[in-house]
């Protein structure tokens, strides 16, 4: 493996103050700012806190931003710039809020979720990972520019959503606040693609930094079937029962999946990493993908992650009937997850279930929905930048497009501005990476302040 830190080459900033950020995100870190799905649960009082908090260890940010609070706890900063060169606003995210901990995995953590305890070269806790160390590291590089005298020469806006893990309803808000402002946006920087080491995807001689471009979209789609019921000690022969209905609807869109095609972001993401693949069958067909691209389609769908990329999933994940074993069902029902690539819509969707069911008995309605992003570009001058600065740090990276198979706040801003970049600056490695949502998640020290220099950087080009 690539060793990250022998590969770095930037030198700057030597004078911003490590220590003193690894202490602020561990204070971070132990302030429960937990998102809730059902919004009369969620506790407020510790966002008031975490603003408190910000506000006394980033005076300089809280003397020359205007910050407004939108939908209880959300947060949208103004950086004003002295608008010098002309171009729109840009705009960082993150978002305050985390996961809770799973009942009764408390102990399995190595030091306790809430602690933001620094032990063995890392910073611990529930956030460290997804995504207070983005947040803290925005605030760090701000506060240091600020320390400087550096005055941008455009509008610079953070956007701190508080229930991005719950459905984003508080960077909808901001979006729409920004609308109603008439705010449009040149680009957008958000969680999602990082730096990594190559042999995760398959390439042990290079480091990858994947820019996302897009994320699939998201529906929920309930299948309901309905009979008679009545006593299971006598049911009607050659009757179904409105849960074998759903059984059978449930075989049905198992056997019956979406389609394959290559999204252009994952086409991007092979074109750029294809010569530096170990496998020689993969480096071939990635190198000439435009005459190969079903070979490599057939080749990805053979993995979950590989058939996430060139499909929209199908999984089923719940099922429910009668109330009791001996009752047979009058409504039985089952749900089913989808994952949207972008070639699919919510309304193609429907269609292809309800061929592939053959049953018009079987009503269908979708639960929660949202289609895929628009798909942003890699000619624009936003990409461009951050290309620049990843090759600062690591001039030998290869940065390659990408999507996310999840979701962020960063789609809620897509009517104000048509370049959203998901990058984050933090290593993802396969040491802590995989803790995300999980036992504990920690941050590297070294990755934690490379990052924060890194957004000091990107600041410091994107506007002046």
């Amino acid at each position: 493996m690539i060793d990250q830190n022998k590969a770095c080459a930037f030198t700057g900033y030597q004078d911003f103050n490590e220590d003193a950020m690894v202490e602020h995100l561990s204070e971070i870190i132990k302030i429960k700012t937990i998102a809730n799905r059902d919004e009369s649960l969620i506790d407020y009082a510790p966002y008031g806190v975490l603003r408190d908090y910000l506000e006394k260890t980033y005076p300089l940010v809280h003397q020359n931003c205007e910050r407004v609070i939108i939908a209880k706890a959300s947060m949208l900063y103004r950086w004003p710039g002295n608008g010098k060169s002309g171009k729109k606003p840009m705009l960082l995210m993150a978002h305050q809020d985390v996961v809770p901990v799973t009942p009764g995995t408390e102990g399995d953590w190595k030091y306790p979720a809430f602690d933001g305890v620094v032990a063995d070269g890392h910073v611990w806790g529930r956030g460290a990972i997804d995504m207070k160390n983005m947040l803290c590291a925005e605030f760090e590089a701000m506060e240091y520019l600020m320390q400087k005298g550096f005055v941008p020469d455009r509008d610079i806006y953070l956007a701190l959503g508080h229930d991005e893990e719950c459905g984003g309803t508080g960077a909808m808000a901001v979006a729409k606040y920004m609308a109603d402002q008439g705010i449009e946006l040149d680009f957008v920087m958000d969680e999602g693609g990082e730096p990594a080491h190559g042999e995760e995807h398959g390439a042990s001689d290079v480091l990858v930094a994947s820019i996302a471009l897009f994320e699939k979209g998201y529906c929920d789609i309930h299948m309901i079937a309905n009979s008679a019921g009545g006593h299971s000690s006598q049911p009607k022969p050659g009757e179904p029962s409105a849960l074998a209905k759903v059984a059978k609807a449930i075989l049905a869109v198992e056997a019956n999946p979406l389609p394959t095609s290559l999204p252009i972001a994952f086409e991007k993401f092979y074109r750029a990493l294809g010569p530096h693949l170990d496998d020689p069958q993969m480096r071939a067909i990635c190198t000439d993908l435009p005459n190969r691209s079903d070979e490599l389609i057939a080749i990805l769908e053979k993995t979950p992650q590989g058939n996430a990329t060139v499909r929209t999933t199908t999984a089923v994940t719940q099922a429910w009937g009668s109330p009791a074993p001996n009752i047979l069902p009058q409504k039985a029902t089952a749900s089913v997850n989808f994952r949207l690539n972008p070639r699919d819509t919510i309304e193609s969707l429907m269609e292809h279930m309800r061929n592939a069911i053959g049953d018009d008995s079987i009503q269908l309605i979708p639960f929660e929905a949202r289609e895929a992003s628009k798909v942003s570009p890699t000619d624009s001058p936003a990409f461009a930048l951050i290309e620049e600065t990843i090759h600062e740090f690591y001039p030998e990276m290869v940065v390659a497009p990408g999507g996310v198979f999840g979701g962020t706040d960063s789609r809620k801003f897509e009517d104000i501005c048509p370049n959203i970049y998901k990058f984050s600056p933090f290593f993802d490695t396969s040491v802590y990476g995989s803790t995300m949502h999980a036992t504990n998640e920690r941050i590297s020290i070294v990755d934690l302040v490379r990052g924060a220099r890194f957004l000091i950087r990107l600041l410091e080009k994107a506007a002046s």
